[in-house]
């Protein structure tokens, strides 16, 4: 179990989490989530629950299956979850990576609804700047199409666009629409860079996708030689 040490969530969501480990067998991970239906906050301030909010809705997106509320570290994990994951982070991000794996190496993850309160102990030690952009690079790395490929599409679209205005510039002949400034920048060289510019990024974008693959088909054979590592040890203890 984890739990927030400021007590924003009451210690009474941990009996909960237990009790949905206990009867639910097929569970592997249970969260408790204020942004699922059901869930709800309380004397959050605005600017940290837009954040927050913020941060959870791109992460509903980045992970599959969705998760409604990732970033809360209150949590519940089997003894051979645990176990079986390598982990490289060691800072407040290691519950993303935490996450990240869990669902990679396909464990059952639970939502239940929680209530996230004001904090009642400690002060804050994040900070806005460098959380905002560890969470940026860590949804680019979990879905990397969503920034190179959209980029892309963008370049290529505006690329189709600088086509349609270079041929009505050259045949059109509209001499006031010719000494316009989006006319005079629309030049061969700009369609050019255009072009190659939007079909790099989506090139960018499915090799990342491809990248992401093999990254979590790593996870699963870390979990393998893990979980082979520990049968092999008990079995060398059952012979003693």
């Amino acid at each position: 179990m984890t739990i927030d040490f400021d007590l924003s969530y009451d210690v009474n969501h941990i009996s909960r989490i237990v009790k949905t480990l206990e009867d639910e067998s097929e569970v592997d991970v249970v969260l408790a989530s204020c942004y699922m239906p059901g869930g709800t906050t309380v004397g959050i301030s605005p600017f940290r629950l837009f954040i927050s909010k913020t941060a959870n809705f791109l992460y509903r997106y980045a992970f599959d299956p969705p998760v409604y509320t990732s970033t809360c570290v209150v949590r519940g994990y089997r003894r051979e979850v645990v176990n079986s994951l390598i982990l490289e982070s060691n800072d407040k991000e290691i519950h993303l990576e935490i996450l990240s794996k869990v669902l990679a190496n396909g464990f059952r993850v639970k939502e239940i609804p929680a209530t996230l309160e004001k904090r009642h102990k400690g002060i804050s030690k994040s900070r806005f700047r460098a959380h905002s952009i560890s969470h940026i690079i860590f949804f680019i790395h979990e879905r990397p199409f969503a920034l190179f490929g959209i980029v892309g599409v963008i370049l290529s679209i505006t690329g189709m666009l600088a086509v349609i205005v270079l041929l009505y510039t050259r045949f059109g002949g509209n001499e006031s629409f010719n000494e316009t400034y989006f006319s005079q920048i629309a030049s061969p060289s700009f369609v050019i860079i255009l072009f190659l510019s939007g079909l790099q990024m989506i090139g960018l974008g499915f090799l990342g996708i491809q990248n992401n693959l093999m990254k979590k088909e790593l996870f699963k054979i870390q979990r393998l030689l893990v979980s082979k590592k520990s049968v092999n040890w008990r079995g060398l203890k059952s012979l003693k």
